[in-house]
């Protein structure tokens, strides 16, 4: 029991967790991040460069109005948005290796630590499912391949997919104690 402002508390115990625990969050996050980051890349590179400077235009043209000077020039402006994003897409391109390695390694520490799911199952599908239609497909089957893998991450990252799945289907739902008890 410790005091707080003269408040008795009690006190909290901290529950040391696993490597696994660790390893699991950081690949999580990393690829959950990495994934919303190009969804959004992918989606403003779609924009067209006029569409941006007239949105730019309208801005600044109701900001002179307000205030009596230019906020920005629209041309310019546009130019360093569309090479912002281009430089966006070329990191996350550049990042993604890791979080295929990341996720491999998720895979290998839940299956040594028997702690598998129907999650890591999916998982592991998308990973070789991508890596053989990158090796050995034509590029409009890698890109599309590819686009369904980051969607598939970033609504996993934000809704917690893997988790439904597993409550729906894993080895310790209904139909997972089922499915072993034939076994």
């Amino acid at each position: 029991m410790g005091t707080l402002g003269g408040i008795k508390i009690k006190g909290i115990r901290y529950k040391p967790r696993n490597f696994g625990f660790y390893f699991n969050m950081v690949e999580g996050n990393y690829n959950g991040i990495k994934d919303n980051a190009d969804v959004l890349i992918m989606g403003l590179g779609r924009i067209k460069r006029n569409t941006i400077v007239n949105s730019l235009y309208d801005l600044n043209k109701s900001y002179k109005y307000y205030n009596g000077s230019n906020l920005l020039k629209p041309g310019a402006t546009a130019s360093k948005i569309v090479n912002g994003v281009k430089g966006a897409g070329k990191l996350v391109k550049r990042l993604g290796p890791v979080g295929s390695f990341l996720t491999a390694g998720n895979i290998v520490n839940e299956i040594a630590t028997d702690s598998w799911d129907a999650h890591t199952i999916i998982d592991g599908a998308l990973l070789t499912t991508t890596a053989v239609v990158a090796t050995v497909a034509a590029a409009p089957v890698v890109a599309a391949v590819a686009v369904g893998t980051v969607i598939y991450g970033a609504i996993d990252y934000v809704f917690d997919v893997g988790d439904k799945i597993d409550s729906l289907i894993g080895r310790e739902s209904r139909f997972g104690k089922w499915l072993g008890s034939l076994f």
